[in-house]
């Protein structure tokens, strides 16, 4: 048997009704509109403040750069100027001490150059106070000065001999002696010359004559003094020299050339 519904077999249900479900639908709808409408609102208010910090950021950032800026340009400013007056202050003192080298270095010589003087006049002295103690007290120095004397003279077949008269008498007997030991063919006349000091001796031959007396002696010796004090001299001119610094470093350090140099 088959069951057959009727109408009122369902009034205990759920009534169903499309205008109801339009509504919610429409307040579906708003609540979505009003929810997008807040999320828009925040994100343009998000927006607005990230702007407005970016941009306080960003003014901060440029006032402390234009800080920095203007720090670093006052650096460089209060440099130069140091350097400028630096430059001002010590250029005086530069030109000081060029004058104060170059006056140095002039008495320096002139000091040396007097104590050089000084040193020759007492090595001469005590050069002469040896030889004329020697000759004195020492025969034999006479005797060794009149061999050299011969030695040295180039053509020795007739000498003459000049001594002072206070030797005369003391190499008579050495002289004979030193003709025997020349040879038979050797002619040797001895005389005395007062202008020759004791010890001395000039020996002349046909090529000419050698003169040891104590005065060519002293001479010699001085000239040697001489040589040797202008070596040393130009050796501390040169040592000097090296520990200054040269005109061309001077002029590259912006230095003042002394005057000596300036005038050049």
């Amino acid at each position: 048997m088959s069951n057959v519904l009727r109408g009122d077999a369902t009034s205990g249900g759920t009534s169903f009704s499309f205008a109801s479900l339009e509504a919610e639908g429409a307040r579906i709808l708003e609540v979505a509109r009003k929810e997008a409408a807040r999320i828009l609102t925040a994100a343009r208010e998000e927006a607005a403040r990230a702007i407005a910090e970016a941009r306080a950021k960003g003014h901060e950032e440029g006032k402390g750069k234009g800080m920095a800026d203007g720090r670093e340009a006052g650096q460089k400013a209060a440099k130069a100027e140091a350097a400028a007056r630096f430059s001002q202050e010590t250029a005086a003192a530069r030109q000081a001490l060029g004058r104060l080298v170059a006056d140095f270095e002039h008495k320096r010589n002139e000091l040396l150059s007097r104590a050089h003087g000084d040193l020759l006049e007492l090595s001469l002295a005590v050069a002469r106070k040896v030889i004329g103690t020697e000759v004195k007290v020492n025969p034999a120095a006479v005797e060794a000065n009149l061999a050299r004397a011969v030695e040295a003279t180039l053509e020795k077949a007739r000498l003459r001999i000049r001594v002072s008269p206070a030797d005369h008498a003391a190499l008579e007997e050495f002289a004979r002696d030193l003709v025997k030991d020349l040879g038979s063919g050797t002619s040797v006349e001895m005389v005395e010359d007062a202008a020759i000091s004791r010890g001395g001796v000039v020996v002349e031959g046909v090529a000419g004559k050698v003169d040891t007396t104590i005065e060519s002696q002293l001479a010699e010796i001085e000239k040697a003094l001489l040589g040797a004090r202008k070596e040393g001299e130009g050796a501390a001119d040169a040592a000097f020299a090296s520990q200054m610094p040269s005109p061309a470093v001077r002029r590259g350090r912006g230095e003042a050339p002394p005057p000596d140099e300036a005038t050049r």
